[in-house]
């Protein structure tokens, strides 16, 4: 009930970063899906760029004005790790409370290079060229002109044995791919 509930209920859901403190000439990335659908967990990257001391970051999500999920930490300097966020859902028609809870994990980087990769389609079928991008940057921000070695994996973490193609072109999946789970990834810079 709750699930068709939600599921007749178009939201929109914002997201916002209320405040970072950060030394000035500093910097934060933040990676995060433009749709969160309820009772499903979604992920958030942030990566702070050069911090010299620790940063305040508050998280808030709003749903038409109001808000919904709020979260708040500090990061120390040079931390890499994992945080949580929860996020709850509440109802105002009969029913009073939260009717449902979740969390999230939220990644927080404060140093090292920042890898993102774009494919041109989500779902790929036999014969089809597969097209990725691949884009990193320093922690100012500044792209790295180095060498990357992408690949594609199957289900397991075998590299894919049926894509043809050379560095700039990953190439076209065979008419009989393996079926499964594949991940794009990148080698060492």
């Amino acid at each position: 009930m709750l699930r068709s509930y939600w599921t007749a209920l178009s939201l929109s859901w914002t997201l916002f970063i209320c405040r970072s403190y950060a030394q000035e000439r500093q910097g934060y990335l933040i990676a995060a899906p433009s749709v969160f659908r309820a009772g499903v967990e979604e992920a958030l990257s942030v990566t702070i760029f050069n911090a010299v001391e620790e940063t305040h970051v508050q998280v808030q999500l709003s749903v038409k004005g109001e808000t919904v999920a709020y979260s708040h930490g500090t990061v120390p300097r040079g931390l890499r790790g994992q945080a949580h966020l929860k996020v709850w859902g509440n109802r105002h028609i009969t029913e009073r409370g939260y009717i449902f809870h979740n969390y999230t994990t939220v990644t927080v980087d404060s140093k090292g290079t920042a890898v993102f990769i774009q494919t041109d389609k989500p779902v790929y079928k036999p014969k089809h060229k597969v097209l990725i991008n691949v884009y990193s940057v320093t922690p100012d921000l500044r792209p790295v002109n180095d060498k990357i070695e992408a690949y594609v994996l199957v289900s397991g973490g075998r590299d894919h044995p049926d894509l043809e193609g050379g560095p700039q072109d990953i190439g076209g999946l065979v008419s009989q791919p393996q079926a499964g789970d594949y991940r794009a990834g990148k080698g060492s810079i």
